[in-house]
């Protein structure tokens, strides 16, 4: 409160005198509407405003954000909690903004809230940072986004220092339908950052980071159509790991052998023990998809994460599950006697194809299992399935394939891919013939031997 002037010497204030006076007056009620409380408190109605800032983003509190009354000299920042005070401010509405360095490098703006001060009051204000899908939509509206895709974007820091790392190659892979493998890359600007904004949805992608000689752990993420991904990579001198396992069959306890063990994405790949043992060696850190398949148990995935420089041990339980396969039309030729020779070959008894019925799919299982040195069960170059034997497999092993003639009880089958796929339910047992003795047997065409199956129905009719 301004006092007035005391008269000189008794007498009534000059003009002079009433001049200051006015001037001060004016100056007191300026500084007032700028905001100065300790001149304004005592001239008018003032309460409190508190509240928190809430990073919707991290989903924590905001901490270090500074919080101002719009248009004044009111402002604070907020703490570690993400809470802030403002005392002796006007009666009245005002626009309360926040501000952070976080969003004025990403330019994002938070709008403002409106708040009511009531004289001797507090009053209790909420505010939040946008949204992840509201930031990526912004940082995205110069590429344009697909139908069916989703968007990552994040932060790759220094895991020691916590500073923001520019040139960081950021990679995100996947495998499409089909198995083939798929990857697209960004590298951090100067601020750290990174955005992809068309990634595939409803699949599985690997995200994983390097900068010079250092990398992060790897991360799995799974995105919906239109969805969103925050990610923060921390980059160090991190050093690999390694996975042990073992398979086993959950019904009976023993090992699975002879399965084809992988973690996706990876080199890393392994064919189990005779105990249903696995070991992959100097693993990078991170999440990885391990993929286990076998003919008889399907496949099963699990997600297991390697942690710096530690050694992990799983052990998987699989189940025999009944597999529908459809039928196969088999195209027969001339049917050759077969029981009228008697001279060689190598006889799979009933009893031996049952022992491996229950974990075999198919021929090609039947005789992968029967571990005979000189038998070669094998893809060739163009995917088909070929089997042979003895000589033969020096061949084989090109990029051709030739397979062993098949007969399939007496009758000679063309299609040999027919027949490897043939359920192994239908097998009674088989004669494998060598390349020497298939010559003298069968004749020319021969070289790759002969393999006769013998099935369930064609004993029945016999």
């Amino acid at each position: 409160m301004i006092e007035a002037l005391p008269a000189y010497g008794g007498m009534m204030p000059s003009l002079i005198e009433k001049r200051v006076a006015w001037c001060l007056l004016r100056g007191a009620l300026a500084l007032g509407t700028l905001g100065v409380p300790w001149l304004a408190a005592s001239a008018q109605e003032a309460g409190q405003v508190r509240g928190t800032v809430f990073d919707s983003v991290s989903a924590a509190p905001l901490s270090g954000a500074e919080v101002f009354i719009w248009n004044t000299s009111f402002r604070t920042q907020t703490d570690a909690d993400g809470r802030f005070t403002l005392d002796e401010v006007p009666a009245g509405t005002h626009r309360l903004v926040f501000v952070h360095p976080l969003l004025l490098e990403l330019g994002v703006s938070t709008g403002n809230a409106e708040v009511d001060v009531a004289d001797g009051g507090s009053t209790e204000v909420r505010m939040a940072t946008p949204s992840p899908r509201t930031i990526l939509r912004n940082m995205c509206l110069l590429d344009a986004e697909g139908a069916g895709s989703a968007a990552v974007l994040g932060r790759v820091d220094d895991l020691v220092s916590d500073v923001p790392l520019p040139g960081a190659r950021v990679q995100i892979g996947w495998q499409d339908q089909f198995g083939s493998p798929h990857a697209t890359e960004a590298v951090s600007d100067s601020r750290g950052w990174f955005r992809f904004c068309s990634v595939p949805v409803d699949v599985q992608l690997s995200a994983s980071v390097h900068f010079l000689n250092q990398t992060a752990s790897r991360r799995l993420l799974t995105l919906a159509e239109g969805g969103h991904e925050w990610v923060t990579f921390q980059v160090g001198e991190l050093a690999p790991g390694s996975l042990t396992g073992t398979l086993l069959d959950q019904d009976r306890g023993w090992g699975i052998e002879d399965a084809e063990v992988a973690l996706v994405g990876t080199r890393h790949r392994a064919i189990s023990g005779s105990e249903g043992s696995f070991r992959f060696r100097r693993v990078p850190p991170g999440e990885y998809t391990l993929k286990v398949s076998h003919v008889a148990y399907g496949e099963r995935s699990d997600v297991v994460r390697i942690e710096d420089g530690t050694a992990v041990s799983v052990t998987v339980n699989m189940s025999v599950d009944p597999i529908e396969l459809a039928p196969i039309e088999v195209q027969g030729e001339a049917i050759v006697d077969l029981d009228g020779i008697v001279a060689g070959g190598t006889l799979i008894t009933a009893q031996e194809v049952e022992e491996v019925r229950h974990r075999a799919r198919d021929l090609a299982d039947i005789l992968r299992m029967q571990h005979m040195t000189d038998l070669v069960v094998r893809r060739g170059a163009t995917g088909e399935l070929c089997v042979g034997v003895s000589t033969g497999q020096v061949r084989m092993f090109r990029g051709d394939c030739t397979s062993a003639i098949f007969y399939v009880d007496n009758a000679r089958i063309s299609s040999s891919d027919m027949v490897v796929n043939m359920s192994a339910n239908d097998i009674d047992r088989i004669v494998v013939y060598r390349p020497v003795e298939a010559g003298n047997l069968f004749g020319l065409g021969s070289g790759n031997g002969v393999i006769a199956v013998y099935t369930k129905s064609g004993q029945r009719r016999r």
